[in-house]
Parts: structure tokens; C-alpha cells; sequence
């Protein structure tokens, strides 16, 4: 906390020496805070309820976290990109969910319901094969 001294909570006009105290410890506190180019933040960031996250010049990316215990990623330009060998979607209690996305493919335990049209190919002839077989 910056203490500044001020002639109203002095009662009396401000010396030199209390003047100069002031703009030191007003340097202080702006040479302490982030850069607002570059930088390094040391610990965590953070953001109460409701207050959204926002990236890109006309904030393109967006994450939100609401009260009512969701969180909400918008990304309104392009394409999201999750660069990662392998993506695995949890619960809130850290349990794995029944999706894993990884190189291998998508694995899903329990069942698929697709609306629409559902294409699949092997990359060779278009054939889609179900069951144990090969």
C-alpha cells in the first residue's frame, strides 16, 4: 500500500521533503506493478465470478466462469486449436469422463448418439467396419 501524504489530511501545506516522499513512493508502487507490455506474472490470476477473461483485439477468445458452477469458452473467430498429444475431458471431481481424444483416435465408453449425417473412412476404400473383426 502506497502511503501518500495529503494536505487535507495534514491540515497544512505539504513540504518539499513530504512532496518528494510522495512521487518516490508513487514510483515505487508503478515500478512494482505489471508491465503492460511483456512482463512476468509470478502467481495466480485471478477472477471473481462472472468477470470474463478476454484475448484478441476485439476479444476473438473468452473464458467466463459463472457462480452457478460453469465455465464458458467462447472462441467467435477461426478455429480453437488444443495442441496436446492427448486430450482427456474430467468431471469436477478430477475423474476421467467417457471421451479420450488422442493420436490413436477417439475412444468413447458408453454410448454415441450422432444426429445427422455420420461419415467415416479408413482413408482407403470408405468402408466402416463395426465390431471385433478386422
Amino acid at each position: 500500500m502506497t502511503t501518500i501524504v495529503t494536505r487535507a489530511g495534514k491540515g497544512s501545506p505539504l513540504t518539499n521533503t513530504e512532496l518528494d516522499a510522495n512521487f518516490t513512493n508513487l514510483k515505487t508502487t508503478a515500478d512494482a506493478a505489471l508491465p503492460l507490455s511483456g512482463g512476468s506474472l509470478t502467481g495466480n490470476l485471478k477472477l471473481s465470478d462472472g468477470t470474463e477473461f478476454q484475448l484478441g483485439d476485439s476479444s476473438e477468445f473468452k473464458i467466463k466462469h459463472h457462480a452457478s458452477g460453469y465455465t464458458h469458452l467462447e472462441n467467435t473467430v477461426g478455429t480453437l486449436f488444443i495442441d496436446s498429444d492427448s486430450v482427456t475431458f474430467r468431471d469436477d471431481d478430477g475423474s476421467p469422463t467417457n471421451v479420450l481424444i488422442n493420436q490413436s483416435g477417439i475412444d468413447v465408453t458408453g454410448s454415441v448418439t450422432a444426429t445427422g449425417i455420420l461419415e467415416a473412412s479408413d482413408g482407403t476404400n470408405g468402408e466402416m467396419q463395426f465390431g471385433l473383426g478386422t
